[in-house]
Formats: C-alpha cells, sequence, structure tokens
C-alpha cells in the first residue's frame, strides 16, 4: 500500500467519524423502558468510569459507491474521557498521519502529503466545536440522552428509540434491550446526516465496548468502518495525553474546512487505489 493510501485512509476516520474479545452476551428478555434504561446507565457509567482511557489498534476501512476501495490501514488510538483524542498512522519511513484533539483543537501533521494545520475556532467556544468531545462519544458510544428523551421515546425493534437536540444537533439514538446503543443519527443544522451503527459489541477489561462500528453519510457517498484489534482500557490517566505539537508554519483552519479538505484528500486518492480485502 502506497503512503498516499494511507494518508487518504486514515484522514477519513479523523475526518468522519473485535478481534479475539468475546462476543456480547444475548440481550436480555425484559424489554419494558425501566428496564433498557436501567441498563443503559449502568453501561454508560462503566464506560464512562472504567474506560476513562481507552488505548489500542483500530483496523480501518472506507468504502465509496462507484469506485475501488482502498486497503484497509491499521490506526494506532488513544482517547481520554471526555474530550481528547490522538490517531496516528505509520507508514514505511516514518509516520504517515499524525492527528490529536482536545475539545475543540484539531491539531494535523501529515508529512505524506506536506499537510501541516491546526483548527482555529476563533470566539467561538460552543459545543459545536468540541471535536475531541465528538470523536471520544462516537468510538465509546458514550452519547447521553437527557431524562426527557427517554419519557419521549418509544419502543421499536425490541430496543427503544430516542431524540433530542444537543447545541443545535438532532440526535436520534437507538438502543437496544441489552442497554447497548444500536446506532445514532446526527442531523446538524447545517450539511448531511451521519449515522453511526453500533454492529458489534464486546468485552474488554470487563467493559463493553463498540467492537464494529459503521459510519456513513445520508447521501451514501462514504462508508467508514472501524474495529478494534487490541484494545486497553484503564479508570484513570496514569499519564497525560501526549500532546501534538502545532507543526512549524501550520495553517490554521476552521474545524469545518480542516476536514472537508482532509475529506477531499481521501475521496481524489482513493479513486484509484487497489482494492483492498474488506472487514
Amino acid at each position: 500500500m502506497t503512503r498516499r493510501q494511507i494518508v487518504a485512509a486514515s484522514a477519513l476516520a479523523v475526518a468522519s467519524l473485535a478481534g479475539c474479545a468475546r462476543l456480547a452476551p444475548q440481550p436480555p428478555p425484559r424489554l419494558d423502558l425501566p428496564s433498557i434504561e436501567a441498563r443503559f446507565t449502568q453501561r454508560l457509567a462503566d464506560r464512562r468510569t472504567r474506560a476513562a482511557v481507552a488505548e489500542g489498534d483500530y483496523s480501518v476501512w472506507i468504502h465509496r459507491p462507484g469506485a475501488k476501495d482502498p486497503p484497509g490501514v491499521s490506526v494506532r488510538v488513544r482517547l481520554a474521557a471526555p474530550n481528547a483524542f490522538r490517531f496516528r498512522v505509520d507508514a514505511a519511513l516514518g509516520t504517515a498521519v499524525d492527528a490529536a484533539a482536545r475539545r475543540d483543537t484539531l491539531v494535523v501533521d501529515a508529512p505524506a502529503f506536506g499537510l501541516s494545520a491546526v483548527t482555529d475556532a476563533g470566539a467561538d467556544r460552543s459545543a459545536r466545536q468540541d471535536i475531541g468531545g465528538w470523536v471520544w462519544r462516537s468510538l465509546s458510544a458514550a452519547w447521553i440522552p437527557p431524562p426527557s428523551a427517554w419519557a419521549a421515546g418509544a419502543a421499536a425493534d425490541s430496543g427503544w428509540q430516542l431524540s433530542w437536540d444537543d447545541a443545535g444537533d438532532s440526535l436520534a439514538l437507538e438502543v437496544g434491550s441489552s442497554g447497548l446503543p444500536r446506532s445514532v443519527r446526527v442531523r446538524p443544522r447545517r450539511g448531511q446526516p451521519i449515522e453511526l451503527r453500533y454492529e458489534r459489541w464486546a468485552a474488554w477489561d470487563g467493559v463493553m465496548w463498540p467492537a464494529r462500528i459503521v459510519a456513513a453519510d445520508a447521501a451514501g457517498r462514504l462508508r467508514v468502518t472501524l474495529q478494534p484489534q487490541s484494545l486497553s482500557l484503564r479508570p484513570h490517566r496514569s499519564t497525560g495525553l501526549p500532546a501534538l505539537r502545532r507543526p512549524s508554519g501550520a495553517l490554521r483552519l476552521s474545524r469545518a474546512r480542516l476536514l472537508a479538505w482532509l475529506e477531499r484528500l481521501a475521496l481524489e486518492s482513493g479513486a484509484d487505489s487497489t482494492r483492498g480485502d474488506g472487514p
């Protein structure tokens, strides 16, 4: 796989948003709202406290209808609750992509593309700029619906569907009878909705964690599959999340512009790549 293909795949993984682990147990039979909400609350608390730091290797695959898929890549991932992450993709000679975010700041260093950039939210410190928090919630399925969303929800397909607004975005969450999220659909005030499907769960270090995540835009242009191959979950940070220092001469871009630029690079680079084995 070429360096360009490696960067393409990893860039889209940053922009979007099981191996030998045990399979998730069968859902419990009780389907009433109090039981589902109680199981959801307990398992969410487990992920937020017992997995405050998640570190491991994820396999990432990209699919675009009508085009050849680039080969999958391995991404070193470190998440720190509630709003920080670091992704690194290694190339044959050094690092292909190194990206880190804390709250509203994202720094990307992609030597293979000659890209060094940092987001600049300016005076906007709203929750919408919290890219670190969004990535953490997406990979850990740590979505927190308000109590009113449960009361206004409805039973569907052996689970519960609920929706609420978050900083101007509309969220729709489907929770299985096990208390584990099945999917979440995020509809921003502007732009295309994005759906995350949690197709598989498994236990690492005694905590149920998403073992297969499929992210896709509503228009069906892109689909990204993420699957942890090795994972370590810890309740506390023994050390701080390593910071990615701002590279010399880095461009200052809005978050939306930087992510759109990364997505365009991934599309252009993946369009002529040879097809690799999918998940």
